[in-house]
């Protein structure tokens, strides 16, 4: 992604409003804020007074940071899909003669805790395209009680702010000569719990690597637009998750 270059000055728009979620990429908290420092409008992507995750003083870092490279113009960010975690495919998923009904519970988390409804929402919308795609369950309303399933899924992105926010003054400083790589870690939680039954429970891991300034992408990795990687590191995870509870035999 290429930033628009700036003047000097308050970046109109950072009190007011937020925009949609399609242009807030809350899933890698962390990367997002440490990458879209330098065009304030279109790079933090969500309400500077509180952000995502409430992180007031780092956004007042992050400003600090734009106007010291400002004069230079924009740096550009990158973000990689790690492949290592790329296992199970919709052609590993088995389409089951009837779904499972479940009541289905979607949460977003940073660093263990959980963050707001916009972030929930993102876990939603591509769990639910997975879930529909392969046909393994479907979601039915709360109010079916114990006749249902119930099918937590929890993603967790691990970041360290520290780390994040001395890579990006490090590349600001020197207008992205030297450039950086920040890595966002990913766990998805996925318990499911059969109408009478016992909880199962997995635990998958995943990565997005993003650079920052003239940094060399990571071997093997292709870029792609953020959005896109959250989407696909969701998608993989709860792929590798469907495979394993039908191979395992948690569900036929």
């Amino acid at each position: 992604m290429e930033c628009s270059h700036r003047k000097r000055g308050t970046p109109e728009g950072i009190q007011n409003s937020s925009p949609p979620a399609s242009e807030s990429i809350l899933g890698s908290g962390l990367s997002e804020n440490s990458i879209y420092t330098l065009n304030m409008k279109t790079c933090i992507g969500h309400n500077s007074t509180t952000g995502p995750w409430g992180w007031r003083i780092w956004t007042r870092l992050l400003l600090l940071l734009a106007l010291t490279t400002a004069s230079a113009g924009c740096l550009s960010t990158k973000s990689y899909v790690d492949p290592k975690f790329r296992d199970a495919t919709y052609q590993s998923v088995r389409t089951p003669e009837a779904p499972v009904a479940a009541v289905i519970t979607y949460e977003f988390q940073f660093n263990g805790k959980h963050g707001n409804k916009n972030q929930d929402a993102l876990v939603r919308r591509k769990s639910t395209r997975v879930l529909a795609a392969t046909k393994v369950f479907s979601e039915v309303e709360a109010s079916a009680g114990a006749a249902a399933g119930q099918l937590q899924i929890r993603i967790n992105n691990l970041g360290d702010i520290g780390s994040a926010v001395g890579k990006g003054f490090a590349t600001g400083l020197t207008f992205g000569l030297a450039g950086s790589e920040v890595v966002d870690g990913y766990e998805m939680t996925v318990i499911y719990t059969p109408a009478g039954g016992s909880p199962t429970t997995r635990f998958y891991k995943h990565a997005i690597h993003s650079t920052i300034g003239a940094h060399a992408p990571p071997p093997g990795m292709q870029p792609v637009p953020l959005a896109d990687a959250f989407d696909q590191v969701v998608e993989e995870m709860l792929l590798n998750c469907l495979r394993d509870f039908q191979r395992d035999g948690v569900i036929k």
